[in-house]
């Protein structure tokens, strides 16, 4: 899953395994992000 807060300008990649939770910062400094956009099967900041 991947979460967009748009109050700190981050987009977060949210991974599920085994019942563990981990997050991690996929682009940061960003002008309230809200959405994603993918380009040949991979993630492409706007």
């Amino acid at each position: 899953m991947f979460v967009g807060i748009r109050v700190i300008g981050r987009v977060y990649a949210v991974t599920d395994q085994c019942r563990q939770r981990s997050h991690r910062i996929l682009a940061g400094g960003l002008t309230q992000p809200n959405g994603i956009a993918r380009e040949d099967g991979a993630l492409r900041s706007r």
